[in-house]
């Protein structure tokens, strides 16, 4: 019998989450009280990203700071990714520093296949056609470092690599 898995472990856990759930909530509700956001919190192992899922509705182009993206990652998650309700169009997403965009989809009207076509933007990720690139990097262009995603890369790779 595996007694690693005890008691305290599992109250440790459910602490730890609800610990950070508070942190997320003050950097949101600070930045964002008027949108009366909330949320719940998912979490990935096997790349140490957190999931944010929203469970308010807020609508495109809405996005968190870049400033709110890092002091969530700086927990020490390799991605902060953000869910939002589906509007009708699909799932949206935010991925680490990229820009919000459909994320499940629709079937295509005409040919096979399912979903909008996504159009990759070097050094921005990849968005569907409600993107307005001008706008986005006068808003978040300035705080995105493509050793950002390096960094990332290679935490991913270095817990995978622990875990083996």
């Amino acid at each position: 019998m595996d007694y690693s898995l005890t008691a305290q472990t599992i109250f440790d856990g459910k602490q730890a989450k609800t610990t950070l759930e508070d942190a997320v909530f003050e950097l949101l509700e600070a930045a964002y009280a008027e949108l009366d956001l909330d949320f719940e919190l998912c979490f990935d192992e096997y790349d140490r990203s957190v999931e944010i899922d929203l469970d308010t509705n807020v609508p495109y182009p809405w996005e968190p700071s870049m400033e709110i993206r890092r002091q969530i990652e700086g927990y020490g998650f390799s991605t902060v990714l953000w869910n939002f309700p589906d509007g009708g169009e699909g799932i949206e997403e935010i991925r680490g520093n990229e820009p919000r965009r459909i994320k499940r989809y629709k079937p295509r009207e005409l040919g096979c296949g399912m979903g909008y076509q996504h159009i990759h933007y070097p050094g921005i990720g990849y968005v569907d056609r409600r993107f307005n690139e001008e706008k986005w990097m006068q808003a978040y262009g300035k705080f995105r470092a493509d050793k950002r995603i390096s960094e990332r890369t290679r935490a991913t790779d270095d817990h995978k690599n622990a875990s083996t």
